[in-house]
């Protein structure tokens, strides 16, 4: 499970930058060698549900709000040095990217409700609100109409002026004249979007980050009642869980109280062990993980939150404590013996190998916004119909399946925002999957396989068998009926005693198999 090599492809399950196209981009997230004292446990009044929601369904506006801190702190930076600060942005201007938004979510996911989208991905209509007035001016801050007024001493610092392959010297400090010919021939049509989301507000808050002190309860030594504290100004639980109230689920809920309790027994296992690593260790072992990343592309954040799945980097955490301390429980090195044993098991994934196969999904979510009901069990409800949509298969001996997906599966046709080329959905009938792709369409990662203590896309990538239909089985979406159609054998030779790289990748795969079957032994201990 551990944090990818920088060529991994950065996936997120319910890709939702379309909404967020104009916002600050999720992808920075923990950026920056921020100063993090230890306490690495919740304390007083908040409880560890509280904050397990603040850190889940919170996590994108907890991130907006480190961001909204840092501008506010450059703001008073700016005054105190006697430098412009910007202008306040109106209501009007707020309302023109809102309508801009709703224009190209209509474009972009026709008949898909945008405040729906914007509700699922944890934001009532007014925190949103506050996001697009905070981006607004952060552009305004940075990269203002009027190219007189940008900041050049300060982003010449943002932009590493001078350094290998500095988007200053290559790029940026082109802009203000570009933008004044532009201005001055009646061609000027604002900063492009993209240009700002992929590459110059990024660039900002990693500056705005390198040295600020970001804290958050795992490594923060935060005072009771408080989520996150930014350059010593403080975010109350109360306030982020009142803001949060209104878009909670009982899902939410449900999947808080099942991390809530794992990370707990998991923890008191290895503390009885001996095992158990501080905050200050995990930290640190952080850190180092991080120094491959410095001349990245990506982030050690992004491919932690987008490809590992986790929902903040405060969850990453807590799961990173856990299994590396749980490393300290098996030979070191691992035998080269065992792992030629568990490769054998996995060389299906490990060597390449994909599976064919077709999965009927009733889900317990719309499949358009992410968004479970607010109300209601919504699993209990599409377990109804999951049941009847099996027994229609059991009727006919699954000589209906092409039929019956086609009526029935919740997969979409196409996923409108992915990447041109990438593979599509197709109703459920994925066709020929390697084990991440084949996982990331049925809603798995690293951290819903924590949750769940299995994976789905697992089960069926390695046991399945071929042409029988399994399920109804619950899994991130709602219920599955799948069935194996043909496996393709894998192709790559993997060498584990003579390449030091593919040695990695199998122990690495090896101590997660390990780590979920340990957590799955602490709860069943306890429940006996």
């Amino acid at each position: 499970m551990s944090i990818p090599t920088v060529n991994s492809t950065a996936m997120k399950n319910f890709n939702t930058l379309f909404l967020f196209g104009f916002l600050i981009l999720f992808s920075c997230q923990g950026e920056g060698p921020s100063t993090l004292a230890s306490s690495g446990v919740a304390t007083g009044e908040d409880s560890a549900h509280d904050l397990a929601l603040v850190y889940s369904l919170g996590s994108g506006q907890l991130f907006h709000r480190t961001n909204a801190l840092l501008l506010e702190g450059e703001i008073e930076r700016r005054k105190n040095a006697g430098l412009p600060t910007s202008a306040e942005i109106s209501n009007e201007m707020v309302e023109v990217r809102i309508q801009k938004a709703l224009a190209e979510n209509e474009k972009a996911n026709p008949g898909k409700d945008f405040w729906d989208q914007v509700a699922a991905a944890g934001y009532t209509e007014a925190a949103y609100r506050e996001e697009v007035r905070r981006t607004l001016l952060l552009d305004a801050m940075f990269f203002p109409d009027d190219p007189d007024a940008w900041p050049l001493e300060i982003l010449e610092e943002v932009f590493e002026a001078g350094a290998e392959n500095s988007l200053w010297d290559t790029w940026v400090v082109k802009m203000p004249d570009q933008i004044r010919e532009a201005q001055e021939k009646g061609e000027w049509q604002g900063m492009d979007d993209n240009m700002l989301q992929m590459f110059l507000r990024p660039s900002v808050l990693r500056w705005l980050r390198k040295e600020a002190d970001i804290r958050e309860v795992f490594a923060g030594d935060l005072p009771e009642g408080v989520c996150l504290s930014v350059n010593g100004k403080e975010v109350s639980t109360s306030e982020m869980l009142a803001s949060l109230e209104p878009v909670t689920t009982m899902v939410d809920r449900e999947r808080v109280a099942k991390w809530v309790e794992i990370v707990a027994k998991v923890k008191a296992a290895l503390l009885e062990q001996g095992v158990l690593m501080s905050a200050e260790e995990v930290m640190a072992a952080i850190a180092e993980d991080k120094k491959e990343y410095v001349q990245s592309p990506i982030s050690y954040e992004q491919v932690a939150l987008q490809f590992l799945g986790f929902p903040s980097m405060e969850y990453f955490h807590q799961h990173y404590q856990l299994r590396k301390s749980f490393r300290k429980t098996l030979p070191d090195p691992f035998p080269l013996e065992t792992l030629e044993a568990h490769l054998a098991a996995r060389r299906q994934f490990l060597g390449d190998g994909q599976v064919d196969v077709d999965v009927i999904l009733i889900a317990a979510r719309d499949m358009g916004t992410g968004r479970f009901p607010k109300d209601g069990d919504s699993f209990a409800e599409a377990k109804n119909l999951a049941d009847e949509v099996a027994g229609k298969l059991a009727d006919e001996e699954g000589a209906n399946w092409d039929s019956v997906l086609e009526q029935y599966s919740d997969f979409p046709k196409e996923r409108g925002n992915a990447l041109q080329g990438a593979p599509q959905p197709n109703k459920g009938k994925f066709g020929k999957q390697r084990r991440n792709p084949l996982r990331e369409f049925l809603g798995g990662n690293d951290y819903m396989t924590f949750l769940a203590g299995r994976s789905l896309g697992d089960t069926i990538f390695f046991d399945a068998e071929l042409g029988a239909i399994y399920g109804p089985v619950r899994g991130p979406h709602g219920w599955y009926i799948y069935r194996v159609n043909h496996r393709v054998e894998p192709s790559r030779e993997i060498d584990i005693a003579n390449d030091e790289r593919q040695h990695f990748i199998v122990s690495d795969d090896f101590l997660t198999v390990r780590f979920l079957e340990f957590v799955e032994q602490v709860l069943e201990r306890d429940e006996g």
